[in-house]
């Protein structure tokens, strides 16, 4: 059985996703959060997260999907250096990766 994620470490992965601009992504840890029993904790947190999340909806039906997606943060700009590393070791084995980021 896989080990549950500590709760805070949640609350930073949302911090995260939401400078970096991941919609979709803050939309699911936001359910993931309030599925947990200990969601109370961090209920203040959450709704603040929730409004965010309904104005970079409506931000992104103006102006279009993935336009809040900020390609220049320091996380996401070192994400895209370990997909590319995993690309090219993969295509160094044969292997053509499907979708990796």
């Amino acid at each position: 059985m896989a080990k549950e994620i500590d709760l805070d470490d949640l609350m930073v992965g949302l911090e995260v996703k939401r400078g970096i601009g991941r919609v979709s992504h803050v939309g699911r840890l936001i359910e993931i959060v309030k599925g947990r029993p200990d969601a109370h904790r961090v209920a203040a947190s959450l709704e603040d997260y929730e409004r965010w999340l309904l104005w970079a909806h409506e931000y992104e039906r103006e102006h279009g999907k993935g336009s809040l997606l900020d390609r220049e943060h320091p996380v996401y700009v070192a994400a895209a250096k370990q997909v590319e590393k995993i690309k090219a070791a993969m295509a160094e084995r044969g292997n053509v990766p499907r979708s990796i980021g």
